[in-house]
């Protein structure tokens, strides 16, 4: 039985070893394999944060909104702050100069 095969019998939790996981002998074509399932990885995240910015934003309008047109003591408080953020990060963007650094 291979080491790989032991340990996702002994940890069931663990779902599939990557390339850089477990190598026992680093040569160029691990290495090459390993820096490609990184890569890969650096895509997946990137693209899952950007959907988390993008859901988080939509919230925030979409708070705006409803405390907006609640129209409470409490709602109003909630709007405002809401809306400046809102506000806040559509200054920002205005900002950047274009090709220079972005501002969160």
């Amino acid at each position: 039985m291979t080491l790989p095969a032991l340990i996702a019998l002994l940890f069931p939790t663990v779902v599939h070893a990557g390339s850089c996981d477990l190598v026992l002998h680093w040569d160029q074509q691990a290495i090459d394999s390993c820096i490609r399932e990184l890569k890969s990885e650096i895509f997946v995240l990137r693209l899952q944060v950007q959907t988390e910015e993008s859901l988080n934003r939509l919230m925030r309008s979409n708070l705006c909104l409803l405390a907006t047109d609640i129209k409470t003591e409490n709602a109003a408080s909630i709007a405002e702050i809401a809306c400046a953020e809102l506000r806040e990060r559509a200054a920002a963007k205005k900002k950047v100069v274009p090709g220079g650094p972005k501002k969160p």
